[in-house]
């Protein structure tokens, strides 16, 4: 069987000295992978740079590396919108080195497929959606028949015979974690589950999502219907997870863990029937027009810590325009709700809509500082391909521009749709949004982190300033572009 390379591009939005969560997409495709008696390699260019305090240059040039020892058959590389120029600069310099076949597989492949083959000339074939099938069916040899798969065609891109068909994820293998770098993604921290000092690992127990939010990919991502893994495959995972890498806690990113409540029921009971809620703590992504006050109290009781909650505004006919069906009230219920049994909640809210002003940026500040979630950020509106949003503001970014400028991707995700002025923007999130979402976050950290662990983040904390202090003098921050 094939040796495959599994390439991870950087993802700039993550600081250095922070970890995040698992990227549950390569390692799931590592593990059917083996399942099918490849050797498979996974380069985390982000675990590496951070990881390591390798520069860019030098994570690059450990990657080159590992093409030329390894010497793969085929090559793989995540492609998702913010990275895709890293993306890119990966795709070049491999082929450069080692002409093995090299395709690209993520959220930015997915939306754009024909139009990738123009701006990544080095790439041979494209995998469209749920990656784990096609791959198992590419490394079998029969290219042509291969489900989802794009393949190059001269200069041309040649679509699939067949689309392939949402997985069931019952036949997913345990995520290949073993190929990851654990010792970075289960650090210890407050990045992962937020505000809470634990180390964590990531699993999901569902694809799919019941909402078709004008701004979000991953309702599409995952083709249509909702699917669930079993809940006693679920359970032998986190308990493999607990019994591998001595965690604190696992972190749920399913789209809505709340979709099924007599399923999520039934997994806290099973929590407590085994005694695990004494081993871990948990935490999960959910919709706020799910949440129900008794099953907020069982999840409470089988170690659920926190909730996150997409908020977005407060404004209903903002939320309209995007498509949002959950009212806010709805989420002024749920907050109620978590501060009720004693569960953290986490806000995302937005900034930069269409049409929005200063006065809706004041007004969604009050609605924070009177509803009171326990952490929340404002977050920049990112218009991404494949998306209504995209097909209204995108202005054809993708199509008319290099996929490869650093600059431009970043400069284009920075667009702001809102009729508040830069100037003003800038000075409302300086003196008034930044100042409270900081205040928050430590006032959540000091509620929900014993004496002991406050201890380990400030020692974290003192390291990392001194580790940022060391990167600057030493060239670390320094671009590979």
């Amino acid at each position: 069987m094939p040796k495959v390379l599994i390439v991870s591009p950087n993802d700039s939005r993550i600081g250095p000295n922070k970890n995040t969560w698992t990227p549950l997409f390569i390692a799931s495709a590592a593990a059917v992978l083996e399942n099918t008696g490849c050797t498979v390699r996974v380069f985390d260019r982000l675990a590496h740079s951070h990881r390591g305090g390798q520069s860019l240059a030098g994570t690059h040039q450990a990657m080159l590396s590992l093409v030329s020892s390894f010497k793969p058959d085929l090559v793989l590389i995540e492609a998702n919108p913010e990275s895709i120029y890293d993306t890119c600069h990966c795709a070049r310099d491999i082929k450069a080195l080692h002409d093995a076949p090299l395709g690209i597989f993520g959220a930015h492949a997915t939306a754009l497929p024909a139009l990738a083959f123009q701006k990544i000339p080095q790439i041979d074939l494209l995998i469209e959606g749920e990656a784990e099938i096609p791959l198992a069916q590419l490394v079998s040899g029969d290219w042509s028949s291969a489900s989802g798969v794009w393949l190059r065609d001269g200069d041309e891109a040649r679509p699939p015979s067949r689309r392939s068909s949402p997985i069931d994820m019952d036949l997913l293998p345990f995520p290949a974690f073993h190929l990851m770098d654990t010792g970075y993604y289960a650090m210890r921290g407050t990045d992962t589950i937020w505000c809470h000092y634990l180390s964590s690992l990531t699993l999901m127990t569902s694809r799919g999502c019941t909402g078709r939010c004008a701004y979000c990919l991953e309702s599409r991502d995952y083709g249509p219907g909702l699917r669930f893994r079993s809940l006693e495959l679920v359970l032998e995972d986190v308990e493999r997870c607990l019994r591998d890498y001595n965690l604190d806690a696992i972190y749920l990113r399913d789209c809505n863990f709340l979709v099924d409540r007599r399923r999520c029921a039934r997994f806290c009971e099973m929590l407590l029937e085994r005694n695990l809620h004494r081993r871990l703590l948990w935490s999960a992504q959910v919709r706020a027009d799910c949440v129900e006050g008794g099953l907020l109290g069982l999840m409470k009781k089988a170690g659920c810590t926190s909730l996150e909650f997409g908020v977005e505004t407060p404004n209903q006919d903002h939320l309209r325009a995007m498509d949002k069906t959950i009212p806010v009230e709805a989420a002024q219920k749920a907050l109620g709700l978590c501060r009720e049994v004693g569960i953290y909640s986490h806000a995302y809210l937005m900034r930069g809509l269409p049409g929005e002003t200063l006065a809706d940026l004041h007004a969604s500040e009050a609605w924070v500082r009177k509803y009171r979630p326990s952490n929340f950020f404002w977050v920049k509106l990112h218009v991404f391909p494949g998306t209504p949003l995209y097909e209204q503001y995108g202005d054809s970014f993708f199509e008319d521009n290099p996929w490869d400028d650093r600059q431009a991707v970043h400069d284009y995700y920075r667009r702001n749709l809102s009729s508040v002025s830069l100037a003003d923007l800038e000075e409302w999130l300086q003196k008034r949004a930044r100042p409270l979402m900081a205040r928050q976050r430590r006032i959540c950290q000091i509620k929900a982190n014993p004496p002991l662990a406050l201890a380990g983040l400030t020692v974290q904390r003192v390291r990392n300033r001194a580790l940022s202090l060391a990167r600057k003098i030493g060239g670390g921050s320094d671009e590979r572009e």
